[in-house]
């Protein structure tokens, strides 16, 4: 038997259907296609097509929308990466898994971050304590409580020895602090 909750909550995820299928109406007439990312509350996650198809044949338990053609997906506890066409770029392997800029993503296993590229290759190693993109392309690492900047190449543009920063680079520049002394930085990693 159905509580009033479970009604409601019926009600509201065909409402939710309903205006993702009226939009891709609109969208069809560019012919891009239109994939729905559902989650149910039973840990169970697909994808549909603006007609209510079940795309990819694959149930995850979590799936994420699609953000320049990739979405996270979550199988079995471990995440991973899934293209528009339904093909598995990174397996679900990682304890945890965030898409980035440009196809990348930031993949942490074992409480340690690296950063993968879109074809699920390890860009950097996953060695590091934190990983965060700022607006200046870089990635931000940190290891054993310094901070330091690799790019999407893995190549370390900023080697992790200093002790705090500004939070992003602001016009090109960032204040780093190194034992107790203060510098403005730019994003090639000069003073």
């Amino acid at each position: 038997m159905m509580t009033p909750l479970m009604r409601t909550i019926k009600f509201l995820s065909l409402y939710l259907i309903l205006l993702y299928t009226s939009s891709c109406i609109s969208e069809n007439s560019t012919h891009e296609k239109v994939i729905i990312a559902i989650n149910t509350y039973s840990d169970i996650g697909y994808y549909i097509d603006c007609q209510g198809n079940y795309l990819f044949n694959k149930q995850f338990d979590y799936v994420s929308s699609f953000t320049d053609g990739y979405a996270e997906v979550k199988e079995n506890g471990k995440w991973g990466v899934i293209s528009a066409v339904g093909e598995i770029i990174v397996p679900c392997i990682y304890d945890n898994i965030r898409l980035i800029s440009n196809g990348y993503s930031i993949a942490k296993d074992d409480g340690k971050y690296g950063i993968l590229n879109n074809e699920g290759e390890i860009v950097t190693p996953i060695i590091y304590d934190n990983v965060r993109e700022d607006a200046s392309k870089l990635l931000f690492v940190t290891t054993n409580g310094k901070w330091g900047a690799v790019n999407t190449k893995g190549e370390t543009v900023i080697p992790c020895i200093y002790e705090t920063r500004q939070p992003n680079f602001i016009n090109g520049s960032t204040v780093v602090v190194m034992d107790g002394k203060c510098g403005l930085m730019n994003t090639s990693g000069e003073m």
